[in-house]
């Protein structure tokens, strides 16, 4: 059950929803260098409507704003 974790993987869970949260804030006020911070270098999009590396990812999110 998800509410009995506990110790590493509670941090872990915490971690990966601040990303999930701060991922969502910086692209919608078009902080562009903290959305960056969100992503690993070899970060790859799989949306509906995009597919590709995080820096073209970045670049087509920063032309549609």
């Amino acid at each position: 059950m998800a509410d009995d974790i506990t110790g590493d993987a509670a941090a872990d869970r915490i971690a990966i929803r601040n990303v999930v949260e701060s991922w969502a804030l910086a692209r919608d006020s078009a902080n562009w260098d903290w959305f960056r911070e969100q992503w690993h270098d070899d970060g790859y999009m799989m949306a509906t409507w995009f597919q590709g590396p995080k820096e073209d990812f970045i670049r087509v999110s920063q032309e549609g704003y």
